[in-house]
């Protein structure tokens, strides 16, 4: 990995440092304050707020509390925050990022419901986020359309990350865990002055483990799994009154895949026989489908690098702050070898090749705080390039047997007698291998969009107790796109067909608002009211399909309206905080997915509503017990769907009055922390943390199959340690998914399953796939600080 080899000897120079300056130094404070005595301040309305302030519905989780629940990634993250969730499929790029139920997946040229923001750039592709999160200061989970102050539309929310800055006086800091499945995981931070006026920071983490599944039919282990970040940055006081930041960043995945099963209760003796007779090998791998066993194809390989530059200004004019963001990223996936009938054949291998080029520029003007009247006002340009190449190799089993199986199957079928079917259908295989093997399908898709935005939000402070605030925003999307799809083989025609759309285009502009009434009732207690909007913009369909889209190439935008109501509030001395919104949202032209056998399609459903209420709180027991968690109802229901996608070997169906997938109705955490002193600095410590998510479709398309509902679960974590405030380290020992509880993160309907059998068009079944969550994992963690 050439990557790896560049910046490891920065790791181990890092690491080196760090433990040779934190042996030589001692302290006799404790590293920081205790989690739950500290006032959180987040930064959701662009302004540094106390988090009980802010008037929206959001969930802040820190660094600190990161740290010692063992949260290294957004699926992490997801079991702490109510109705906030991340699913992964089979490839790495089609991570969906999911707030109140909805959440678009990321390996389609679909723009993000749920906006990923770091350090106030935008992040366009979610599979751009799934390495490890990186010296973090603290992660927003803002649910709701907020559509009036960050960057890009985000109509059912926005994850807002902040990272560490540099600081003037030296720290450091770095870690090393290890754990089952040889799960080894280092990284290390340095910060300090280089100068009177300049800081700097230097952060890296790697982390390597072997697989969590086993392939019987070659012996092998897969799912492995390689991840190294880094982050620099420079902070430049240069004057009372101009600021300047400049941040550097890398990351790269590799890993073989994901552990995708068959869930025994969807197999069928068709699909068992046919598989049988052409392969030798009948699909399916046993009864229990989270053992992470398989008997199939799985020689995927993926490497998922990116890297970014970003330049901050901040300049203070008589009490006004302007702000500059300039930033430039690169993203890049290539996914080879990927089995994508995962079945005991060498069939259709995809290669699959992802590349990302983004540029933005903002500006942002503060006015003064403490007048009557305060605001922030804007503009947002944004330019993407978004190239996704695709390529289908036939494989050794395609022709012969799997053409061959196929056509002799549908002449006998429809009445010719077997002798002469089997002369016609190997005819046909031996034509088959007469065209080309490798690369027998090429697609590519091609798109530009230019973005161009003003916003302004400004509030009224009435009195003490009463706030006003209004938000507008006009956006203009314009993209321009072409997806070319050959057929280098004839006999690829069965999954797809050749198309040449050459001059895709969507150009549209809207305003979003928002307006917002807060009331302090007292010291402890606030409410708020919130009606806003959002919007994301139309776009095209970028795989290749087994009927050519043509005018369905492209689709419309769709649009959000969200109310909501809530409460937040202290109590016991501030012991106390519970924050309750009850919200409802409704999305026009919801923008849907059907599957056709082979690939999904994006189309604008009728209208979907999604209410409920959603409660986060902390509770201080005593001075060394707290509590932390959430709950999230979820009540889904479209309203319009007329011309809904449907079941297998369906047509379609009204889906009116039916939930969306991905919206369970309840969502709960609960993390306890107990810390038993053992002495002036040393203390033990007990972490326990468990989530439950209940039943909810976790299926590929919104069909409301019954086959692909996810049963509910519960993930129990627990973590228990030493550590020494004075010291400045900490030992723990941590157990995720206590009790190896088995479940799927995605399903999807069983690839070219209407040739193979899987389809019983009768009882409008088919074989379902599972993409197997993590199983039980431990280990034991160092770290240690200055």
């Amino acid at each position: 990995m050439n990557f790896k080899l560049k910046i490891m000897p920065y790791v181990v120079a890092l690491a080196m440092t760090s433990i040779t300056v934190i042996a030589a130094e001692d302290s006799d404070e404790p590293s920081a304050d205790p989690e739950f005595e500290k006032i959180v301040i987040v930064s959701a309305t662009r302004r540094a707020e106390n988090v009980q302030s802010v008037p929206i519905s959001l969930t802040v989780v820190d660094g600190d509390y990161m740290a010692r629940s063992g949260i290294n990634n957004l699926k992490d993250l997801s079991t702490h925050v109510p109705n906030f969730n991340m699913s992964n499929s089979s490839q790495v790029t089609n991570t969906r990022l999911i707030i109140r139920g909805v959440g678009s997946v990321g390996n389609t040229a679909v723009e993000g419901s749920v906006g990923v923001f770091i350090d106030g750039v935008y992040y366009p592709r979610p599979g751009s986020v799934i390495s490890n999160l990186l010296d973090i200061s603290a992660v927003e989970v803002l649910r709701g359309p907020q559509g009036t102050l960050f960057g890009r539309n985000t109509p059912m929310g926005a994850l807002n990350i902040t990272t560490n800055d540099p600081t003037d006086d030296f720290r450091a800091n770095t870690h090393v865990s290890y754990g089952n499945y040889n799960d080894l995981n280092i990284g290390t931070t340095i910060s300090g002055g280089l100068s009177d006026s300049i800081y700097g920071l230097a952060s890296v983490n790697y982390t390597d483990r072997d697989g969590y599944g086993y392939n019987e039919l070659t012996n092998k282990e897969i799912g492995d799994a390689e991840d190294l970040t880094f982050r620099g940055k420079l902070l430049f006081d240069i004057s009372d009154t101009v600021e300047a930041k400049l941040t550097v960043d890398l990351a790269e995945v590799n890993h073989t895949g994901a552990i995708v099963e068959l869930l025994p209760e969807t197999n069928s003796p068709l699909f068992i026989g046919t598989t049988q007779a052409l392969y030798s090998v009948p699909a399916g791998s046993g009864d229990d489908p989270y053992d992470n066993v398989v008997n199939q194809v799985n020689d995927d390989k993926a490497t998922d690098s990116q890297w970014g530059v970003t330049a901050q200004f901040k300049i203070d004019i008589s009490d006004f702050e302007l702000k500059s963001i300039t930033a430039i990223r690169n993203w890049e996936n290539d996914y080879q070898d990927e089995s994508s009938l995962r079945i005991a054949a060498d069939l259709v291998p995809r290669n699959s090749f992802y590349s990302n080029g983004t540029f933005s520029q903002e500006f942002q003007i503060l006015s003064p705080e403490g007048d009557t009247f305060d605001y922030v006002a804007g503009l947002f340009y944004y330019k993407e390039d978004f190239d996704v190449d695709t390529f289908f190799d036939a494989g050794s089993d395609y022709c012969s047997p799997t053409i061959f199986g196929i056509v002799r199957g549908q002449l006998i079928a429809a009445g010719m007698d077997p002798t002469t079917a089997m002369a016609t259908a190997l005819g046909q295989a031996n034509a088959c291998g007469g065209f080309a093997q490798d690369k027998f399908v090429t697609s590519q898709f091609r798109q530009e969009l230019e973005s161009l935005a003003i916003f302004a939000q400004g509030t009224f402070h009435i009195n003490d107790s009463l706030d006003t605030t209004f938000g507008v925003r006009w956006t203009n999307d314009e993209k321009t796109g072409s997806f070319e799809q050959q057929l280098n083989n004839p006999f690829a025609a069965i999954f797809r067909s050749p198309e040449s759309t050459p001059d895709l285009n969507v150009d549209e502009s809207k305003v979003t608002w928002l307006a917002n009434v807060r009331y302090q009732f007292n010291d402890d207690v606030m409410g708020f009211f919130t009606a806003s909007t959002g919007f994301k913009s139309g776009g095209f369909n970028s795989q290749g399909t087994l009927v050519a889209l043509g005018d369905r190439r492209t689709f419309a935008n769709e649009t959000t309206e969200n109310l909501e109501i809530g409460i937040k509030s202290s109590f016991f001395d501030k012991a106390l905080t519970a924050n309750v919104t009850l919200y409802q949202t409704d999305i026009k032209d919801f923008q849907s997915r059907s599957f056709d056998g082979l690939s999904f399609v994006t189309t604008n459903a009728g209208e979907l509503r999604q209410k409920g209420v959603e409660i986060d709180f902390k509770y201080s027991a005593t001075d060394n017990l707290n509590f932390s968690g959430g709950l999230g109802t979820l009540d889904s229901e479209f309203l319009s769907y007329p011309n809904g996608s449907g079941l297998p070997g369906g047509a379609v169906q009204n889906l009116t009055g039916t939930a969306n997938h991905w919206s369970p109705k309840l969502q709960a955490n609960l993390t306890a922390d107990w810390n038993i002193p053992l002495s002036t600095n040393l203390s033990l410590f007990v972490r326990p943390a468990i989530s439950y998510v209940d039943n909810q479709n976790i299926g590929g398309t919104t069909n409301q199959n019954p086959q692909t509902i996810q049963p509910s679960y519960s993930l129990a974590s627990l973590r228990v340690g030493v550590e020494d405030f004075g010291a400045g380290w900490r030992l723990t020992a941590f157990v995720d998914n206590l009790t190896d509880k088995g479940y799927c993160s995605t399903m999807f309907d069983q690839p070219l399953g209407g040739s193979l059998g899987a389809v019983n068009a009768t009882n409008n079944t088919t074989a379902i796939r599972c993409v197997v969550g993590a199983p039980r994992t431990y280990g034991l963690t160092f770290s240690y600080q200055y």
